[in-house]
């Protein structure tokens, strides 16, 4: 989740407890955020949760009730993983 956050704001390093405003995210950047993580985790955030919980761990620890509540396919969660996992190692490429 670290690494799509520092994506999205385009910032090298980004801490759990950094709330997402304070590093610059707004409405247009939590969309975006938003839709990595369906992408990657392959899980519904809603918006309001980003301003429910605006900080890594506090999101995380709301993904994980939702994921607990429904479960995912563990075949779409690894595709999800790995498709994030190659996007960023793109990126990384990129910046060099």
């Amino acid at each position: 989740m670290v690494g799509i956050w520092q994506d999205v704001l385009g910032v090298e390093r980004v801490g759990i407890q950094d709330s997402f405003f304070e590093l610059g995210g707004d409405s247009l950047i939590g969309l975006k955020l938003i839709a990595q993580l369906k992408q990657e985790f392959g899980i519904e955030v809603p918006a309001v949760d980003l301003y429910k919980g605006p900080t890594i761990s506090r999101l995380a620890g709301i993904i994980k009730h939702m994921s607990d509540q429904n479960p995912l396919d563990e075949t779409a969660r690894q595709a999800g993983q790995q498709r994030g996992a190659q996007r960023r190692e793109w990126r990384r490429q990129q910046k060099q």
